[in-house]
């Protein structure tokens, strides 16, 4: 008899509890992954993957252009720099002209007087 009652298979299992607990928990995985009902992670993961590939692509194309207007803008303030110090030199060789011209027409009116103070009155 004692062999008996130690072959018996038993009706209840001691671990039962945290089987159903591990199915509930499965299930609620198999849900969020096929979407029970609704979009799950196995149709969003990809199509979010392609979307960060789409922004990725997106913000390369807007940093190189960026960068392009950033380099046109640079080139652009350089040119209006350059040509405010060519306005410059301009200016101060239009005046050193003007002094040089006024300077020489003094000095050949002056001549001109002294010559004309020499001459013969007659």
């Amino acid at each position: 008899m004692g062999n008996e009652d130690e072959h018996k298979i038993p009706t209840y299992c001691r671990k039962e509890a945290d089987i159903a607990r591990l199915e509930e928990k499965v299930s609620t995985l198999s849900k969020l992954v096929m979407g029970n009902g609704q979009e799950g992670l196995a149709t969003s993961v990809p199509r979010l993957t392609e979307n960060v590939e789409e922004l990725t692509m997106t913000t390369t194309s807007l940093r190189r252009g960026i960068s392009g207007f950033m380099k046109f803008q640079a080139e652009m303030e350089g040119s209006h720099a350059g040509r405010e110090e060519i306005r410059k030199r301009n200016r101060w060789i239009i005046g050193t002209l003007i002094t040089v011209v006024g300077i020489m027409m003094s000095v050949l009116i002056f001549m001109i007087s002294k010559v004309l103070n020499h001459l013969p009155v007659g």
